[in-house]
């Protein structure tokens, strides 16, 4: 039989510490690799001496977006021909036992995708994204008071031989380089928010995805990470884009997506962020302009002024 070949890829920007430890947590897999590659966005702070000077396999991007970094990972597999991707980012590392638990699981005929399940490295049995409970259509559930699993013990309990259907990508996701010729590659429109869901539902449509409840992946905690009015643009305009083109009750989802938004903002940067710099500057018209283009459906890079 075959051997599997799988090619490693983190994407990073600035934050070379945590390089340093994904790459160690890459290198102390028991289910090896064949090759590492860093896709390096436009980093200032010495990733490029570091990559060069360490011998470590790297492609240098402009600073223009996670799209273009996922879109040059995933065509550097093809090119070199390679059965799966193992995709992350580098604020996350891997349990060592991760690559191997996936491989396990996998089936190359049937799954598109099988991920490793995010766990704060703080506190191992809860979420850093949380699960959504699905519906009968296997879409994120809108009308019941609970609607995510947000802990490793309640994953583990409603799964089904260790596998649930669906992925938060990209943080130890395994793709199977075969169902990215059906699907395509990254839409580089995404820009900056928005292609990790996109790129997730045009997998489902192509073949099974799953996370691993066995398969491990450690990331900080992100809940009280300051956002600023980018990420907020194109996290509003691209989610609404996304809830049109893939998923029901478009309306109901994207009133959702706006409300969820300014508590979002709130909850990251405070009240007085909210009222003071957001609610009453000019910031606010980016988010009028981000409710438009979204339910447009104007997809690419805007040229903002923030």
């Amino acid at each position: 039989m075959k051997r599997i070949r799988i090619v490693a890829a983190i994407l990073t920007h600035n934050r070379i510490k945590l390089l340093k430890r994904c790459l160690n947590s890459i290198k102390n897999q028991e289910r090896k690799c064949d090759e590492v590659l860093v896709i390096n966005n436009g980093s200032s702070d010495g990733t490029e001496t570091y990559l060069s000077s360490s011998k470590i396999l790297h492609i240098n991007n402009e600073n223009s977006g996670s799209a273009l970094g996922w879109y040059t990972a995933i065509e550097y597999a093809k090119k070199n021909k390679y059965d799966l991707i193992w995709l992350m980012d580098d604020d996350g590392y891997a349990d060592s036992k991760a690559l191997g638990n996936l491989i396990e699981k996998y089936e190359i005929t049937r799954d598109s995708c099988i991920s490793s399940i995010v766990l704060q490295e703080e506190n191992k049995n809860i979420l850093v994204f949380p699960i959504p409970i699905l519906n009968d259509k296997n879409f994120p559930i809108i009308f019941r008071l609970k609607r995510k699993y947000k802990t490793l013990k309640e994953c583990e309990y409603i799964s089904q031989d260790n596998l649930i259907p669906f992925a938060h990508l990209f943080n130890g996701s395994l793709i199977n380089l075969k169902y990215v010729n059906k699907v395509g590659g990254i839409d580089l429109r995404y820009f900056h928010h928005g292609v990790e869901l996109d790129y997730l539902y045009r997998l489902f449509q192509s073949g099974k995805v799953s996370t691993c409840c066995k398969a491990f992946h450690y990331h900080p905690n992100t809940e009280l990470r300051k956002i600023n009015m980018l990420w907020i643009y194109y996290y509003l305009k691209n989610t609404l884009i996304i809830n049109s083109k893939y998923l029901d009750y478009v309306l109901i989802r994207n009133s959702f997506t706006i409300f969820l938004c300014l508590i979002r903002i709130i909850k990251r940067n405070g009240l007085k962020y909210f009222f003071y710099d957001f609610i009453f500057s000019n910031k606010i018209i980016f988010f009028w302009l981000a409710m438009i283009k979204g339910f447009k459906k104007k997809l690419g890079k805007d040229e903002l002024k923030l």
